[in-house]
């Protein structure tokens, strides 16, 4: 009977942790402790997405509590115990302890899961940390308000739940009586309320490995948030694959950062800022990163998906050695996390066929089926965006330039994205002009393409779903020999969301080079290269 591997809350991107058992010849054993108030919160939907994904492939364990557990697995060989995510470090930490096995202190579990607990931490270690104060009262946030911006959260919450960018006192009240009104992600308290300086300044993400004391930065990302109302969402994030002098200063504050908060083992997951006096801890999670990642995309650009090397590291302590210091060399990947400034309905299959026509285009993840229509509030947490996008590319202007598109078309464009969020425009029969024999054609019946390239291609849909327009426009394009020319009859702005000016953006996101109006009302544009394609 092979070992066992205990994942302590197995949610998020600690999913793969179960493949990588599998692989690594462990039997997978996946521990879901009691929830305060139930699954019928943000923490419960997480689970049941998560029990679809590894369904045959664990044994899942629910314990009514610690002893139950420890109970339940009285008889395994238990190679390692490992936080699959954030509810689960507490358990990953005491469960590690009782067995004897490599983990992290549990009467320091505060220090790395406790956004009060940890810039304390970093105060007792004289490393650099914010000021933040636990508010019980109206008077306390009005006693912290310096006329400065003030970041409001819970001290125990994930995924910028309850997380509020406030510019004046009378926001910064608001917000405190709403974090202190709701639950937690777990269903249960939100802890203590925070109120925290706000750093202005770039943001990074550092993911960390340590085993027995000994840390390696496994990866590196720059990443933004976008503030929507009052609050913070996250717009996208770039591996840091040409650090420069400053990326290796807040590289190594963060390794004195696992320190002060006594990470010994496993894998961590650090949000840093850097401003004018250096980096500084926005909070530690000590678990894998989370997000809309896939393994596929993380090996191209990592040479490993995090989860699989944490594993590793568990059961050989050697294996830490191995590892590079320093920030290790990455390809160029991002992720576009999909912002709804908005409430809406949405239908995804638009989203769909256009993001996967994107030039470094590698994956979607979306929780909305496509074609059926779902009202999506506004976002206003990683938790509440409805798609993300993942972009390689081999070189990092590429995966930016794809970043500045899809961000340009989503906040002012929306609806070709998801569909028509109001009444369509008339439909227009196609104009009738010549259609030159050698051209290709993109109308109602398809796409109509002359054998070999071509010079001509004209796009004359007046009548297509949006999803099967995007597919066939584009693939139609991508027979069109470089430097050919575009037309585009004026009966497609009846197709397209916001008519030429939706046009315009669908042609800027092709690269292509366009004249605003043609004789008959339309469009021309011509194909060119990129740097890049060339």
């Amino acid at each position: 009977m092979a070992r066992k591997a205990v994942i302590c809350e197995c949610t998020s991107n600690g999913i793969f942790l179960v493949r990588d058992c599998i692989d690594q010849g462990l039997d997978p054993v996946v521990v879901y402790p009691p929830l305060p108030t139930g699954e019928d919160d943000f923490a419960g939907r997480m689970r049941r997405i998560a029990e679809q994904r590894i369904v045959d492939l664990a044994e899942v364990v629910r314990p009514a509590d610690m002893n139950d557990l420890v109970s339940r697995l009285e008889g395994y060989d238990i190679a390692c115990v490992i936080a699959g995510s954030e509810y689960g470090i507490p358990y990953a930490d005491r469960l590690s302890s009782i067995l004897g096995l490599p983990g992290n202190d549990p009467s320091t579990t505060p220090d790395r899961t406790d956004k009060l607990h940890m810039h304390r931490a970093l105060e007792r270690a004289g490393l650099r940390h914010i000021r933040t104060v636990p508010v019980r009262s109206d008077e306390d946030v009005t006693g912290f308000w310096s006329r400065k911006p003030v970041i409001v959260k819970p001290s125990a919450s994930v995924a910028t739940i309850g997380v509020h960018l406030c510019q004046t006192l009378d926001e910064c009240l608001e917000a405190y009586r709403e974090d202190r009104g709701t639950g937690g992600w777990t269903g249960g308290g939100v802890g203590e309320i925070v109120l925290q300086d706000y750093i202005d300044g770039p943001e990074f993400i550092v993911n960390t490995l340590s085993r027995d004391g000994v840390h390696r930065i496994t990866d590196m990302w720059a990443y933004w948030k976008q503030n929507i109302g009052c609050g913070v969402a996250y717009d996208c994030a770039m591996t840091v694959s040409e650090p420069t002098d400053s990326d290796r200063a807040t590289a190594d504050y963060a390794l004195k950062v696992l320190d002060a908060v006594g990470m010994m083992n496993g894998p961590a997951h650090l949000e840093i800022k850097s401003d004018a006096d250096g980096p500084v801890l926005i909070e530690i999670n000590a678990r894998p990163m989370g997000g809309h990642f896939t393994v596929g995309s993380l090996d191209i650009a990592l040479g490993h998906h995090i989860t699989d090397i944490a594993l590793r590291s568990a059961v050989d302590p050697g294996f830490i050695s191995t590892l590079p210091e320093g920030i290790p060399l990455m390809g160029n990947m991002g992720l576009k996390v999909l912002i709804m400034h908005e409430s809406r309905i949405v239908d995804t299959a638009p989203l769909h066929a256009l993001m996967s026509h994107l030039d470094g285009f590698r994956n979607l993840q979306c929780d909305v089926e496509p074609g059926v229509p779902t009202f999506i509030e506004r976002t206003e947490s990683l938790a509440s965006s409805p798609a993300s996008v993942e972009i390689l590319h081999e070189d990092g202007s590429g995966v930016m330039e794809d970043f500045a598109m899809v961000s340009a078309i989503e906040k002012r464009y929306p609806d070709l994205l998801y569909g028509f969020s109001g009444d369509r425009p008339e439909r227009m029969p196609p104009s009738g002009s010549d259609v030159p024999p050698d051209a290709g054609v993109a109308d109602d019946d398809g796409l109509h393409l002359p054998e070999g390239g071509f010079d001509r291609y004209v796009v004359r849909v007046s009548d297509m779903p949006l999803d099967r327009f995007y597919d066939t426009f584009l693939e139609g394009l991508g027979h069109l020999r470089p430097y050919g020319t575009v037309t585009i009859d004026p009966c497609v702005f009846g197709v397209v969301p916001y008519g030429r000016k939706g046009m315009t953006a669908l042609l800027m996101m092709a690269g292509l080079e366009f004249d605003p109006i043609s004789d008959d009302g339309g469009m021309t544009a011509t194909k060119v290269r990129s740097e890049r394609q060339a």
